[in-house]
């Protein structure tokens, strides 16, 4: 079998012509595999560079994010479509044609299950693909947009060698409020070392998201990451998280309690959310919002 863009409704590749892609079915390849069982599964990043979509999955897939897990994976809904968060709720509905998937050699190209057990994630990140035109939309990207899509909730990102020193001796507080509070985190990685390119996909790449999948408030090493590509767990002191990653990014989906969170200028009022439409004349695609006080609207 070959992949059929027209069937499936969107392309592997949109600026590389391929004669032809073999595909084959997940169900066929594992007949003995199910599309969730009991979520334990963990997936691997494969030949794309989207780590920052294969951290956002495992992410989903944690115990604090069954509520919405189940709202974004369709456990009830024929296997083949999937819910993101846009524009409010989750309204977009994502259906796949099939479960096929493209190949090298029978083995997925892209995501993986490393036990073949499950394998909901690997057609998530296909619906991923085809919301946004392919699967080669998905290199390179930013682990915010993945979550928030999954959750709808308010994402932050701090600089960890923050340039002014402000997040000295707060950011390990700020971690763990946030963690116990139910958000969800991601750690990025600079990779300037090329000996560090065996652990990343592309050895041109510049960053690498990994899962922070627990923190412990009691131990030397309490911080807990998990390599999208390897697979492989960092138990790490709070000294080495900071001399090895770049950037936390991070996902609060319980606003109610999101202004007891520490360190930041967070003031003490209800937050709510609320969706607007607007129009941009000059392309411009992103811009920053300081808050300076509340108001009673």
């Amino acid at each position: 079998m070959e992949w059929d863009s027209h069937r499936e409704g969107f392309s592997v590749y949109r600026t590389i012509e391929i004669a032809s892609i073999p595909v084959k079915s997940l169900q066929d390849s594992h007949p003995s595999a199910t599309f969730y069982s009991d979520g334990e599964t963990r997936f691997k990043q494969g030949k794309l560079e989207n780590c920052w979509l294969a951290a956002a999955i495992e992410s989903l897939r944690q115990k604090k994010n069954q509520d919405v897990f189940e709202t974004v994976v369709p456990k009830n809904r024929g296997d083949l479509e999937f819910r993101f968060w846009h524009k409010g709720a989750h309204q977009q509905t994502v259906r796949l044609a099939s479960d096929v998937v493209p190949t090298d050699n029978e083995v997925p190209i892209f995501l993986r299950s490393v036990d073949s057990g499950e394998y909901w994630g690997i057609l998530l990140e296909k619906a991923y693909a085809k919301w946004v035109g392919s699967y080669e939309g998905l290199a390179k990207g930013f682990w915010t947009d993945a979550i928030q899509s999954f959750t709808g909730g308010v994402v932050e990102r701090i600089k960890i060698q923050d340039e002014d020193g402000n997040m000295d001796g707060k950011l390990f507080d700020i971690m763990l409020t946030s963690y116990t509070n139910g958000s969800s985190l991601c750690c990025i990685k600079k990779i300037e070392d090329t000996s560090e390119s065996s652990n990343v996909p592309n050895s041109r790449k510049q960053y690498h998201a990994y899962c922070l999948v627990q923190i412990d408030e009691d131990s030397t090493r309490p911080i807990h990451v998990l390599d999208p590509f390897t697979l492989q767990h960092h138990d790490l002191s709070y000294e080495q998280f900071r001399e090895q990653y770049h950037r936390l990014d991070m996902c609060h989906t319980n606003l109610d309690n999101l202004s007891a969170l520490q360190g930041r200028n967070i003031l003490q009022t209800p937050w709510k959310k609320e969706m607007f439409q607007l129009q941009l004349e000059n392309g411009c695609v992103e811009f920053n919002i300081n808050l300076t006080g509340t108001s009673d609207e």
